[in-house]
This record gives C-alpha cells, structure tokens and sequence, in this order.
C-alpha cells in the first residue's frame, strides 16, 4: 500500500485474467492493450489493461483511525493463479493439473483471518 497519499489504481477485474484477453498476445509487459466497446457512444477502443476496470484505491478501507488494504494479498493471490491459467491454457485439460497445483494456500495478513469482537 502506497503511504505517500497518491492514488493507487486497483483493479476489480484482475489483470492476470485481462491478460488471457489481450490483442496482441505477443505484447511486452505492462504493453498489453484488450478490446472495449463504449455501450454510450458505440466507441470500439484498444485500453492498456492497466487503466481498464479499475478504480482507484478500489481495495482500501479506513478502519479505527488506519487504513487497510487488499491489494497486497490480492496481488499474492493473483501470482499463485497465474501459472495455474498458463497451464490450463497449454494443456486445455483440467486432468493435466495436479491437486497441489488446484489448492493454493497464500499467505494471508493476520488481520484478514482474525476477527473483530
């Protein structure tokens, strides 16, 4: 989480699953553009993926006095699925996955497991 008061842009639609959708498949990192369709003006325009269904400060919260953030868990989340969605993608057989490889355990802040009394 970003402590210098600028805005943090997080996405609801991660970008591990935008990127399965990208239009040029061979585009470097961070280069990556997708498809959008505007339903308003009937616009057909090509977003980088860092700037499409995201908002800013999407996953943050203030609580008693601190702020909170998902990101970082989300983000671990995302890195564990990513090599899954590879394989499937490679393989297109879910029988090619081993089940270590199907249940994840990241690493969870304390404060996510806990609960408030």
């Amino acid at each position: 989480m970003r402590t210098d008061g600028k805005a943090e842009v997080q996405h609801y639609v991660p970008q591990v699953l935008l990127r399965l959708h990208v239009k040029d498949a061979s585009a470097k990192r961070g280069t990556e553009q997708v498809w959008c369709f505007d339903k308003k003006t009937q616009n057909v325009f090509s977003p980088n993926i860092r700037g499409v269904l995201s908002g800013s400060r999407f996953y943050e919260v203030e609580v008693d006095g601190k702020r909170l953030s998902l990101e970082e868990p989300l983000t671990a989340i995302e890195g564990l699925v990513s090599p899954i969605l590879t394989r499937l993608l490679q393989n297109q057989k879910l029988a090619e996955l081993t089940k270590p490889a199907l249940t994840p355990q990241p690493q969870l802040p304390a404060w996510i497991h806990s609960r408030r009394t």
